[in-house]
């Protein structure tokens, strides 16, 4: 008897833990963006051409490129709100109360800043538009497609100018509420797409739905801040200066860069080598494998704001017991997926119809090996930036560098084969090796963490 009741008190209470966990609704995010192949996908696959929709993953990754030039602002102040959160207010209170002036002068500075980011982004979409018109004018300069290109500009440039809304949810451990707005934003734009698509929108009904998709968080975000978090609007901004942050955020930054550079950057290096149709088959499992990696990385993804927390008390150990299961938990996720998706995805393109096939098998799989590297890279490169800790950058930038640039070489030879010799190649000589390394070390070395991890006099990233 006792047991029936506990079994029929457990299914009564576990719709309301999935709601309350992060790593559910993050994986409910993850599980909806998959969705876009039942619900947009199929019928922008049927009704698109090779070379339209080749440039449709081109102006997205335009638009991904130029949001670089925050250059990693955003994850560092989701980091140093993560610290103001759990620092108790200066003015002596005890407890867990939130050092509110250092929020709101964090926020106040951050306004400035992406004020003039947003200016950055608008001189990069325009460049990257006239880069666009150069290289596939008969496909570019139409009215369709430059429309959605200035959708995606004018959207594009919103975005920046507010980028950090949705990151400094996530850093004061409103994990659930910052992935229940990324849920929201997803559905409204599936909507959108769809709605558009059936309307006969093509490009136009893609860029609708995913001006929605970059801006619903951010006004969403903001206003949950605005209105739940209203001490920090209502209390004297303490001072923080822009270079301290500046110190540690490039860093930051210019691991993005090369991360980005030797994964998402090999689109251009496809569309520049193969041509637009080969290209779209390209983009089209690129897209594939990033979402499983994405999908892997969220086991991770949830506990970042612990991993910072555990290296603000100097809590190594916790770190690393954290770090080893979380690692070892994506990597499997990922296999798994990689290994179903590697099967299936032909069957299911040729299903729907799609104008679009997959790349060949052989090259499929040696994508998913591309993804997985990364993966692992990318795991421990983010246990170091979580605790303020960059001693990987130098080798991440180097090696998306040169990633990219022998893509562009390898490419023009060997064709998709080259573009994945490239990552393969480069990473597997260094970053894949040299950065769990870097990682361990960082976490097993006795160093007190106040030598790595400044006090918020000195921001960290």
């Amino acid at each position: 008897m006792n047991r029936i009741l506990f079994a029929l008190d457990l299914i009564r209470t576990l719709p309301s833990k999935f709601a309350r966990s992060a790593v559910i609704w993050i994986w409910a995010v993850t599980a909806l963006r998959l969705a876009n192949f039942i619900l947009v996908l199929p019928m922008a696959l049927r009704t698109l051409p090779r070379e339209q929709l080749g440039l449709w993953y081109l102006m997205l990754n335009v638009v991904g490129l130029v949001t670089l030039v925050e250059f990693g602002l955003s994850a560092a102040i989701s980091r140093q709100a993560t610290f103001f959160w759990a620092e108790a207010n200066k003015q002596g209170e005890s407890g867990n109360t939130p050092n509110w002036s250092g929020l709101s002068g964090l926020v106040a500075l951050a306004t400035k800043i992406y004020s003039w980011l947003g200016w950055g982004a608008l001189f990069g979409c325009l460049g990257g538009g006239v880069w666009l018109a150069l290289m596939h004018p008969d496909e570019m300069l139409r009215p369709a497609p430059l429309g959605a290109f200035f959708v995606l500009l004018i959207a594009g440039v919103l975005r920046m100018r507010g980028l950090f809304w949705n990151p400094l949810l996530f850093g004061v451990q409103r994990v659930r509420d910052s992935q229940r707005i990324q849920f929201t934003g997803i559905l409204l734009s599936y909507a959108v797409s769809l709605g558009g698509l059936l309307a006969g929108g093509r490009l136009l009904a893609l860029a609708g739905g995913q001006a929605v998709l970059l801006l619903y968080p951010l006004y969403r975000s903001k206003w949950i801040v605005k209105t739940e978090m209203r001490p920090l609007f209502h209390t004297a901004p303490e001072s923080i200066p822009w270079r301290p942050i500046w110190s540690s955020t490039w860093r930051a930054g210019a691991i993005l860069l090369g991360a980005w550079l030797g994964t998402y950057g090999l689109v251009f290096a496809a569309g520049q080598t193969t041509g637009l149709s080969t290209s779209a088959s390209y983009s089209l499992s690129n897209l594939v494998a990033f979402l499983i990696h994405f999908s892997a990385q969220s086991w991770l993804l949830a506990r970042y704001p612990t991993i910072s927390g555990f290296w603000a008390t100097g809590d190594r150990s916790a770190i690393a017991h954290l770090a080893l299961r979380r690692i070892s938990l994506c990597m499997a996720t990922f296999v798994g997926g990689a290994l179903a998706a590697w099967i299936i995805l032909p069957y299911l393109l040729h299903l729907l119809g799609s104008k679009t096939p997959a790349l060949p098998r052989p090259e499929l799989g040696a994508l998913f090996i591309v993804a997985g590297v990364d993966l692992f890279v990318a795991l421990h490169s983010s246990v170091l930036t979580s605790c303020n800790l960059f001693p990987q950058m130098r080798a991440i930038l180097t090696v998306g560098i040169a990633t990219f640039l022998s893509a562009f070489l390898f490419g023009s030879r060997f064709g998709v084969w080259g573009i994945l010799a490239a990552p393969l190649l480069c990473q597997g000589l260094v970053t894949v090796w040299l950065v769990p390394t870097l990682c361990w070390r960082a976490l097993r070395d006795s160093l007190p963490p106040a030598r790595n991890l400044p006090t918020p006099a000195a921001i960290p990233s």
